[in-house]
């Protein structure tokens, strides 16, 4: 059964759950021209995406992202910028560690 529109709204915003939100993305590896449109799995441990289609199985899905040490920014000019499908998108980037000497 489908939740109401309040349901999901709740679901989002309670502290106790963290609801596995799925669908395609267009991706691009550093350093890569090309893009390609892949199904993604955000989760409470992190971004990943499919080897297989649609696939959940553990065993199909590769690690991308992890929140606690990244950064995200949003992009508003994306085809410009960096040749994307849309206007629209958002990027990673882990942040560096650095230590101070004395």
């Amino acid at each position: 059964a489908a939740l109401s529109h309040s349901g999901v709204l709740q679901m989002f915003l309670s502290s106790s759950t963290y609801p596995e939100i799925h669908g395609y993305l267009h991706a691009r590896e550093h350093g890569k021209k090309s893009w390609k449109k892949l199904y993604f799995l955000l989760r409470r441990s992190g971004l990943y995406f499919s080897t297989k289609g649609t696939s959940k199985e553990p065993r199909h899905l590769q690690f991308f992202c992890e929140f606690s040490n990244s950064d995200m920014y949003m992009s508003l000019t994306g085809k410009k910028i960096s040749g994307a499908p849309t206007n629209y998108g958002f990027c990673f980037k882990v942040q560096a560690y650095y230590s101070d000497t004395y």
